[in-house]
């Protein structure tokens, strides 16, 4: 009985690692999008300021 209650435990801890993987990867696929289209775009408007291209608040963090 103790063996199959830590064998469901195990699959439970593996279940949520794969959940959180997936998230991750979701956030790093948005994230990586915007860095290249950013990218991109910088290098178009390399005459203009890069307030063009970034809001008030990346400008912000930018700054910080």
């Amino acid at each position: 009985m103790g063996l199959l209650k830590t064998d469901c435990r195990v699959q439970k801890l593996r279940m949520q690692l794969a959940e959180n993987l997936h998230r991750a990867n979701a956030l790093h696929l948005v994230t990586s999008w915007h860095l290249m289209l950013e990218t991109l775009l910088g290098r178009m408007t390399a005459s203009m300021g890069a307030e063009v291209i970034f809001t008030d608040a990346k400008m912000h963090m930018l700054r910080i």
